[in-house]
């Protein structure tokens, strides 16, 4: 497998947004969302647990971070 780039996963996550920003009909309510998305990778290690702790932890870091440029924000 090859692995995935930084800027692929970016295209990724601004496709969602953009896919998500659309606005949709709900009984014949216009809604329209958005959402602030936050990536993260690590390197493979030995202890497969602290790899996915290490991930998950570097997400919500970078959650918040994309939350806080406001929506519709990549980090």
């Amino acid at each position: 497998d090859t692995p995935v780039t930084s800027r692929e996963i970016d295209m990724i996550a601004q496709r969602i947004l953009r896919l998500l920003g659309a606005p949709f009909e709900i009984e014949g309510v216009s809604i329209e969302i958005g959402a602030s998305i936050g990536t993260a990778s690590v390197g493979s290690g030995d202890d497969d647990t602290c790899v996915i702790d290490e991930l998950i932890a570097q997400a919500d870091r970078a959650l918040y971070e994309a939350k806080a440029w406001g929506g519709g924000t990549v980090v």
